[in-house]
């Protein structure tokens, strides 16, 4: 499968922490729409939004899946986000651990 491997993207994304995280992405999950999400906890994120400083609180999600899901992904966030403007990046994968990017590449 190593000629697959660059078709594995990662994804960035933040959640509120008061909101329901983890039922939200354990849907990803169970959707097939990711292999593996790590999520760290307590993250503080500092920013303006329609020229208001916001300070909150939430969990930042790192997202392992294939490029073909990119879109659904998308879609998903897009849905069942709570945020109108959703943090939502993507990052492709050039290189990695063979057996890891294999194991991403089976489960999704």
């Amino acid at each position: 499968m190593i000629q697959e491997h660059n078709k594995i993207v990662v994804a960035l994304a933040t959640f509120p922490k008061k909101q329901d995280w983890k039922k939200f992405f354990t849907q990803i999950i169970e959707h097939e729409l990711a292999a593996c999400i790590n999520i760290v906890n307590d993250a503080t994120s500092i920013y303006r939004y329609k020229k208001q400083l916001c300070i909150d609180e939430e969990v930042i999600a790192i997202i392992k899946l294939s490029s073909k899901k990119q879109n659904d992904l998308e879609e998903f966030f897009k849905k069942n986000h709570p945020y109108e403007v959703f943090e939502l990046l993507f990052f492709n994968i050039q290189s990695g651990f063979p057996a890891y990017l294999d194991f991403v590449l089976e489960h999704i």
